[in-house]
């Protein structure tokens, strides 16, 4: 009988010496959350790994194993230099470090070495095994990816992921789209009675996923599954408060700062069923703000607009430089058919890590002229 995909993993993770972990983090706290639960439950295993993430960890350093993260594979595969030792064999070998040179001094028993005795090349990875955690596809992991190809064609891979319009690409591919979470799909692969059971570090990890990729339970994506597991989380010592401390209790002045000129020029339309705001340059300038704390005010604008079934943001952090966020408050928004009608617009689909927002970027045009663009498109897509 052929082996289900979770039955799949388990062997795989089984029979392996060291394991990549990687996932796409960039702003993304349910994924980040995921791969260090998934880091501590293979450390309490027993199995060798390595966790990496290029996104910055200030805003997650509440969780627990934040500090075992990488950064980069520097070091992951060796760099082999081969000496014939066919015909002459070696009497000394020493080495010594000059002007930022490594000299390597071989001294032959009899004869001489010749330059074509010398071989140079890369050693194979370290890793027998890549797990990626909610990635559409190879290229969503970013510079892990681009800068380590060579890594990932050589080990077999593990993808895991809930959206739809991943590319499985993975030997294995674990793709749940019933589920809210990557959290939530990674503590069903502990539920085994054999595994050592989740400590509460693993299920503080794996609840701060869930949690913030549900939006708190207030999510279009939250199903009853969320609730059953994070039952389970809290049961197996989950810290809620430390969770909620860091996730909605540490904003920044600035952050603060551009979430109050965002709700001063707040927009309702169709009765409230869309909401939107613009952000200029000058708003970013005067916060002390960027970019990336759109997805937490975009969050909160969706909270607090009972009535919203879609948000967006239109977003100018420098001239001529516009960044469109959209998330919906209902699952019957089609956001794959929304993103069709803004990229015949001109707008540039931006990678995303979540099933409920969509976002874009434009080099040409105005806030007025694409916010128009936008809210066109929406009302389209908005279900009568």
């Amino acid at each position: 009988m052929e082996l289900t995909p979770r039955e799949q993993i388990k062997k795989i993770i089984k029979q392996s010496k060291e394991i990549l972990l990687v996932a796409e983090t960039k702003d993304n706290m349910d994924n980040i959350a995921s791969l260090l639960g998934l880091h501590l439950f293979l450390d309490k295993c027993g199995k060798k790994n390595t966790a990496v993430s290029c996104d910055n960890q200030k805003t997650k350093d509440f969780l627990p194993g934040v500090s075992d993260l990488r950064t980069d594979l520097k070091g992951a595969k060796d760099f082999i230099i081969s000496l014939d030792i066919s015909r002459t064999k070696v009497d000394q070998f020493k080495y010594n470090i000059k002007d930022n040179k490594l000299n390597i001094h071989i001294t032959p028993r009899n004869g001489y070495f010749q330059a074509h005795d010398v071989e140079m090349k890369k050693g194979k990875s370290k890793f027998d095994l890549i797990i990626a955690l909610g990635a559409a596809s190879l290229e969503n992991l970013g510079e892990i990816y681009s800068q380590n190809a060579e890594i990932f064609y050589e080990a077999p891979i593990v993808n895991i992921d809930y959206r739809a319009s991943n590319e499985k690409f993975g030997e294995i591919n674990l793709i749940e789209t019933a589920a809210s979470s990557v959290a939530e799909i990674i503590y069903s692969l502990f539920a085994d009675p054999e595994a050592p059971k989740i400590d509460q570090d693993i299920a503080t990890c794996l609840l701060a996923g869930i949690i913030h990729a549900t939006n708190s339970f207030q999510g279009a994506s939250t199903t009853p599954s969320a609730f059953t597991v994070a039952a389970k989380l809290v049961e197996a010592g989950a810290d809620r408060e430390k969770i909620i401390c860091g996730l909605y209790r540490t904003q920044s002045l600035s952050h603060l700062r551009l979430w109050g000129r965002t709700l001063a020029r707040l927009k309702t339309g169709l009765r409230q069923r869309i909401a939107w705001s613009l952000i200029s340059p000058l708003d970013f300038e005067k916060s002390k703000s960027k970019i990336s704390d759109l997805d937490e005010i975009i969050n909160a604008v969706k909270n607090n607009i009972a009535k919203a079934e879609i948000v967006f943001l239109l977003a100018e952090e420098k001239p001529a430089s516009f960044y469109l966020k959209i998330k919906r408050a209902r699952k019957n928004i089609d956001l794959d058919g929304l993103a069709k009608m803004l990229i015949e617009k001109n707008f540039q689909a931006e990678k995303s890590g979540s099933n409920e927002a969509i976002a874009f970027i434009k080099k040409q045009g105005s806030l007025a002229e694409l916010e128009k663009d936008a809210l066109e498109a929406v009302k389209k897509i908005l279900p009568a």
